[in-house]
């Protein structure tokens, strides 16, 4: 079961996925598979233990550098957005289910922009 505060999957967006997939198994020694979603090429890291560890994807058109996104569990998506807006952040309302992932059901999801300067 993940906690609250548990970094629980992450995805890379770039513009060259086979690039990017040969850098981290050269360097780290990740392998990266075909999710089998159909409609899209949504690859997976997998570490060398058989882990899979994220997602690998072509960046959408108009995000200007590639990214790492970060998934954190919290104990209820529907309240996050709106405790993010009462201290000042910006944050998007939980109302969609996230993708379908290859290994379960990835649940509900909400986003917020990243902080810039983060401390």
């Amino acid at each position: 079961m993940n906690r609250q505060g548990d970094f629980i999957w992450y995805e890379l967006l770039t513009r060259d996925i086979d690039a990017a997939a040969a850098f981290y198994g050269d360097v780290i020694g990740w392998t990266v598979q075909d999710s089998g979603m159909p409609g899209m090429d949504y690859r997976l890291f997998v570490a060398p233990d058989g882990t899979m560890v994220g997602g690998l994807m072509a960046m959408p058109g108009g995000m200007p550098d590639p990214i790492w996104l970060g998934y954190v569990a919290v104990d209820d998506v529907d309240a996050t957005p709106g405790l993010c807006r009462r201290r000042g952040h910006a944050a998007y309302a939980a109302d969609h289910p996230a993708r379908r992932r290859p290994h379960g059901d990835a649940g509900r999801s909400a986003a917020r922009p990243a902080l810039r300067h983060a401390q």
